[in-house]
């Protein structure tokens, strides 16, 4: 900590920061999602993906993506590509998180 750089990010507004077991980066945005797998010194922007209000990492390096519409997506290989395992309802409550324990999905609703 007793120096810093600043990275170049693409230009965006960014939600959250996830920072996975093997060292990449991920920063959920407006219509972006900006990947660094080198530890932040360059970034990326995913086009696999957009609009998550949250990312999730969970064991043998499985991210989960929520969406503000309901829709939840899967990546098993660092956010290239992505699987829709939720499809958006406006009848059900969204999934806004997602936690993972022992092999048991945990997801947090709301309506």
């Amino acid at each position: 900590g007793q120096t810093w750089t600043e990275p170049t990010l693409p230009s965006a507004l960014f939600r959250s920061f996830l920072l996975a077991d093997n060292g990449a980066m991920f920063l959920p945005g407006i219509n972006l999602v900006a990947r660094s797998l080198d530890h932040g010194a360059t970034w990326d922007t995913l086009t696999s993906i957009n609009v998550p209000t949250q990312m999730h990492q969970m064991s043998g390096g499985r991210l989960w993506a929520t969406m503000p519409d309901g829709r939840l997506f899967q990546s098993t290989n660092n956010g290239d590509t992505w699987q829709q395992i939720l499809a958006a309802n406006l009848y059900r409550p969204h999934v806004v998180s997602v936690v993972y324990d022992d092999g048991t999905i945990l997801g947090h609703a709301r309506n």
